[in-house]
């Protein structure tokens, strides 16, 4: 069995963390992690004093240091709830907005630049017509604790070499495409007001609404979040 020192970069209070990295403990694997709780968090100082072979990054707010990246023996690897094509933030919300079919968890190397680093695999499932914010995300959250099983599990009787060959597929498995958005592009996609048509709001509804995160309504000077949207 392969012996790995691990340095695991998750999310506070989720069971979806929890999850991966009990099944990384129950390889065993020596497991250190690093929760964030929520965007703008200072990076945890104490964290540049890990070596380790594998710096893995799940649900995490924070853009990892180049500095502790090149710790990694093997690789610093980040599992990227989103495709290819939609980099940086709100994944979900894009992929809602223009209409994909599919959705899936892109595995690959941290860089020094956002969701720039080798790709090493992209997972997906179908998006249903039904599908919205909420759904979509949960669903990739739940694909996405198999997609990280899966990952390890293949680990376990690979030894170094066997696991750079994994690491590092002799064929492209896909390539970035289009812009690093922010979550201020985002946030502006949820402002709505009477210049939209109905089918836009439509669009922007299922997309960007959520009752955590809401849409906003421009009433003449003053923005007003929306709850629950209802047919009526």
């Amino acid at each position: 069995m392969t012996h790995l020192n691990i340095l695991f970069f998750g999310m506070s209070d989720c069971e979806f963390t929890n999850e991966c990295v009990d099944h990384l403990f129950q390889l065993g694997f020596d497991v250190r992690t690093i929760l964030t709780k929520k965007r703008g968090e200072p990076f945890p100082s104490d964290a540049l004093n890990w070596n380790g072979d594998l710096i893995i990054s799940y649900k995490c707010y924070w853009k990892i240091p180049t500095s502790l990246l090149a710790k990694a023996r093997l690789a610093a690897v980040n599992f990227h709830p989103s495709l290819p094509e939609y980099r940086g933030s709100g994944g979900y919300c894009w992929a809602l907005y223009d209409e994909r079919e599919h959705y899936g968890v892109t595995v690959h190397h941290m860089s020094s630049e956002l969701d720039q680093g080798e790709i090493i695999s992209v997972e997906t499932f179908p998006i249903e017509q039904a599908d919205n914010l909420h759904s979509l995300s949960e669903k990739t959250s739940i694909f996405s604790v198999s997609v990280v099983k899966n990952f390890f599990s293949d680990l376990v009787a690979l030894d170094d070499n066997q696991i750079m060959t994994k690491l590092h597929p002799e064929t492209s498995q896909g390539r970035w495409k289009g812009p690093v958005r922010k979550i201020s592009e985002v946030n502006a996609m949820k402002l709505i007001d009477d210049s939209l048509s109905v089918s836009e709001i439509d669009k922007r509804i299922r997309a960007f609404h959520c009752l955590k995160y809401p849409m906003r309504k421009k009433i003449g000077s003053k923005v007003f979040n929306l709850g629950a949207i209802y047919e009526l």
